[in-house]
């Protein structure tokens, strides 16, 4: 039987992974571990903007149109979340140089530590997986720490 009318029988074509591998790599597993045990999981695209999963769901096409919103307009928001133990924030796909992702990720770790969260995860979605760029642990007293420190290396 051909691919195709496999896929049509609605066949699983490709084998499942040997019982004990992985169907990433380590890096993007343990990313998708931390999107699982997040209490806020958002989307960051480099125009400043958020997705925080509020939209319009076009019925016809049965598309989920996202509305963005800056980090000034979403204060009030993460500032009155009640859970912050960690917040996964994921950057899109999106081809830049290392100073303005560095730039990016700092501004995102700064802005979730003083909202309060106390661990801020900054992953970025590539072609083939995810990477994870920044894993912080803000101190107990958040507005006491400098935003660097707690930084540990994400690879």
């Amino acid at each position: 039987m051909s691919l195709a009318m496999h896929v049509a029988c609605g066949e699983d074509v490709w084998p499942a992974p040997a019982e004990g591998t992985l169907k990433f790599s380590p890096t993007t597993e343990r990313a998708f571990k931390q999107e699982a045990e997040a209490d806020f999981v958002t989307w960051y695209s480099l125009d400043g903007k958020l997705d925080v999963g509020v939209g319009r769901t076009d019925k016809k096409e049965n598309l989920h149109h996202s509305i963005k919103f800056s980090l000034e307009e979403l204060e009030g928001f993460f500032d009155k979340q009640k859970h912050k133990s960690l917040i996964v924030v994921g950057i899109q796909k999106q081809n830049v140089t290392k100073e303005v992702l560095e730039t990016h990720i700092a501004k995102l770790r700064d802005y979730f530590v003083a909202r309060g969260y106390a661990r801020v995860v900054i992953q970025q979605a590539y072609g083939n997986g995810r990477g994870i760029h920044l894993e912080h642990i803000a101190k107990p007293n958040a507005e006491q720490a400098a935003p660097s420190d707690g930084d540990k290396p994400a690879n």
